[in-house]
């Protein structure tokens, strides 16, 4: 692993234990983008990227009873924090996007809220995806701000998330199609930024 890897794990493992007070999400704007996906009745869902567990009571409510979230965060004081929600069918792990312990064809859904441009290979990431992912399921990268939005924001920070960026919406889109999945929807505007592509 490389160091600056190594430094954003440990920037977000300090950060884990105050991240609900610091950072707050607007919940019904999250709700709104979550409602557009297909995760009404889909069995198994990925949380790629969980932090302390924003979006388990959302998917609490969209999700049937019964469908299982496995939630991971490579900060494993993130992942702590999550687990500590006890929401009864969410199972919390540190692991990391790269190498997902998970098999082929796991999940119906896999969503990255907020994470996508912390990720060390982003090709890699995808592909672990892809590859947990059951044909025709559902990958959906959200961010509440646009790329421009969120690299001009990371600019003004200190420290080893300074200089993670997000890729242009219109460029994860190619970029997912090299890799064999359909794009149904990219949009990369002031306030959000919504690609969804489905497993080929």
């Amino acid at each position: 692993m490389k160091q600056e890897d190594l430094l954003a794990r440990q920037h977000f493992n300090n950060l884990a234990a105050e991240w609900d007070i610091r950072m707050s999400y607007p919940r019904e704007r999250i709700e709104g983008i979550l409602s557009r996906l297909s995760i009404g009745k889909a069995d198994s869902i990925l949380d790629l990227g969980c932090g302390t567990g924003v979006l388990f009571p959302i998917l609490e409510k969209l999700t049937n009873n019964g469908t299982r979230v496995f939630a991971i965060d490579y900060a494993a004081e993130m992942a702590v924090q999550a687990a500590s929600k006890r929401y009864e069918f969410f199972t919390p792990v540190c692991a990391d996007a790269h190498n997902l312990p998970f098999r082929n064809e796991k999940f119906d859904s896999v969503i990255g809220f907020h994470v996508f441009p912390h990720f060390q290979n982003s090709i890699a990431a995808l592909k672990e995806c892809r590859r947990v992912l059951k044909n025709g399921g559902e990958l959906s990268i959200i961010h509440l701000r646009s790329s421009q939005e969120l690299n001009d924001f990371h600019a003004t920070l200190h420290g080893p998330v300074k200089n993670h960026k997000l890729m242009e919406g219109n460029e994860l889109g190619r970029l997912l199609q090299k890799l064999a999945f359909k794009v149904e929807a990219v949009v990369d505007e002031p306030g959000q930024y919504f690609v969804r592509a489905l497993k080929s």
